[in-house]
């Protein structure tokens, strides 16, 4: 298009150069340099043609993107870990046990055996059965504020929260199972807590086991 333009601007300057005598030469000059002019206008107009046919993407590379799969894979998220509980019922007998877990808040190897021995009734779930079960710390702390004459067969609640779940801890485990579960309180607890002294009734109905 562009070269059928010029040849028609051409000509139509080229005629009424012919007929207008006196400015022959000038005029023959001006066409002169509009045919550079148009000339270099081309040859851009060409270049850039061509630059924008080469960053365009072949049909073969169009082809090999409109191949890909359109469900790409979900990024996988390793699974969230669940807090287990176990809670420990345990003679106020054992006074000075209890005053070592209250003020470490955690368990060492020097409390292992003595926890496993001084246990009389435990119990095991998650965080949310926890919360959802009479051995909450609401109803721990009611139990704890109401008034009772103390006696020897006082009890504590040890709350134990655990990174992982222990089979040694559930309820048909074997004392040797049992044993292990509480050697390895060291690596497996997280945090400690000892409730007020409370009357050995109030574990009754909480569903501890031995």
């Amino acid at each position: 298009m562009l070269t059928r333009l010029f040849h028609a601007s051409f000509n139509h300057l080229l005629q009424m150069s012919q007929n207008q005598d006196p400015f022959t030469e000038d005029f023959r000059q001006v066409t002169d340099n509009m045919l550079f002019l148009f000339f270099g206008l081309g040859l851009a107009a060409l270049a850039g043609v061509v630059a924008l046919q080469r960053s365009l993407p072949s049909q073969s590379e169009r082809q090999r993107v409109n191949e890909l799969p359109s469900d790409a894979p979900e990024p996988e998220y390793p699974p969230l870990k669940e807090t287990w509980v176990i809670v420990l019922v345990i003679s106020a007998r054992h006074e000075k046990l209890l005053r070592v877990l209250q003020d470490q808040k955690c368990i060492t190897e020097n409390e292992c055996d003595a926890l496993y021995r001084s246990t009389q009734f435990l119990w095991m779930g998650t965080q949310l059965e926890f919360a959802n079960s009479p051995l909450n710390p609401q109803i721990i702390k009611e139990l704890a504020s109401s008034e009772f004459n103390h006696s020897e067969y006082d009890v504590h609640f040890v709350r134990i929260e655990l990174n992982r779940h222990e089979s040694g801890f559930e309820q048909n485990a074997s004392q040797l199972d049992r044993l292990d579960a509480f050697n390895e309180l060291p690596m497996t607890s997280k945090s400690v807590r000892v409730s007020r002294r409370l009357p050995s009734s109030a574990y009754g109905q909480t569903g501890v086991y031995k």
